[in-house]
This record gives C-alpha cells, structure tokens and sequence, in this order.
C-alpha cells in the first residue's frame, strides 16, 4: 500500500469516530428542548397559575409545545445524519453525500466547524476521491492512485485493485499511469 494511501486511510478512520462523537453529542443536546415542553404543559395543565396575579394564556403552552418538539425533532435528525455520515467515510462511500453535509457541518458553531472544516480538506485530496471511488482527476481512471508529488510529473504505478479488496472494473488495463502535466 502506497504511504499516502496509508495516511488517507488513517485520517478517514479518524474522522469517522470524530463524526459519530458530534453526532451523539447533537442528540445529547435534543434534549435541552425538551424543558420547554414541560413548561408549555405546565402552562396547559394550569400548574403555573397564581391566584394573586393573572394567568398565561393557555396558548403560550401550545406554542411552547410545539417549539419543543419542532427543535428536539430537529437535533435529532442532525444528529442521525451526522452519525450517517461518519458511517459512510469510515465505509469510503457516498462521496457527495459527505462533502455536503460537511458544507452544512460548518454552520455548526465551534464544533461542527472545525470538524467540517477538516473533513472537507480531507475530502479534497486526491487519494481520497480515489477511495470513494471518485475521479481524481479528469483524465484518469479509477485504477490510478495520485502520485505522491504530481506536480514534479512522478508516476507511482498501483495495481488495479479497489481499496476494500477485489478487481477493479475501472481500472486501465495493463500498467497504471498517470497524466502528465503538460508545459
């Protein structure tokens, strides 16, 4: 196995136990809503009336109700779509699926930024679109793992075989190259 491939490898492993803490600590926050569903049937039930002082409306108790469960449906469904996700880069696959809900990971303020920052870096490299099965680059096939330093013009010839093991039915036939640069 080529070193580089060895460190993708390595960085995807990673991440994906870096995804699925996220994940589970979003659904660990679901839970936070769910004080304003009590509060809202405390407001309904007629748990927080005063005899001295005039009552909230029982509306406000509906309203808090479905404020809850629409925010604590919505940390759960995050959450489950970031594990999702964490499960597809440790499985190398659904390339798209992860680079765009890394691109939303982002908006997840401290840590869903640094983690999506990092994931889409990750995600970028050549060698890890070759692992997801995805073009490297234009030209090239799928059996043609990136070169260590391509813009030198190496060529770093790797047997046409898919990372989880068996054939490769994209690869090239005979002996792998790689495109060069043209000057």
């Amino acid at each position: 196995m080529h070193p580089s491939q060895h460190r993708d490898i390595e960085h995807l492993s990673m991440l994906a136990v870096f995804h699925y803490v996220h994940g589970a600590l979003i659904l660990l926050f679901a839970l936070f809503p769910l004080i304003y569903i009590i509060l809202g049937a405390a407001f309904i039930s007629g748990a927080m009336d005063d005899p001295g002082r005039p009552n909230p409306p029982r509306e406000l108790g509906y309203f808090f109700i479905f404020f809850g469960l629409i925010a604590s449906a919505m940390f759960v469904a995050f959450g489950l779509v970031i594990l999702r996700t964490g499960r597809l880069i440790a499985r190398h696959s659904n390339y798209m699926w992860c680079m765009v809900v890394c691109i939303l990971q982002i908006l997840v303020f401290p840590l869903g930024t640094i983690l999506g920052a990092f994931t889409l870096a990750v995600l970028g490299r050549p060698g890890v679109k070759f692992l997801f099965g995805h073009m490297p680059y234009g030209g090239a096939t799928y059996g043609q793992y990136p070169p260590a330093n391509h813009s030198a013009g190496g060529q770093q010839p790797v047997p046409p075989v898919k990372p989880g093991g068996g054939a490769n039915p994209y690869a090239a036939p005979g002996p792998a190259t790689y495109p060069q640069k043209k000057d």
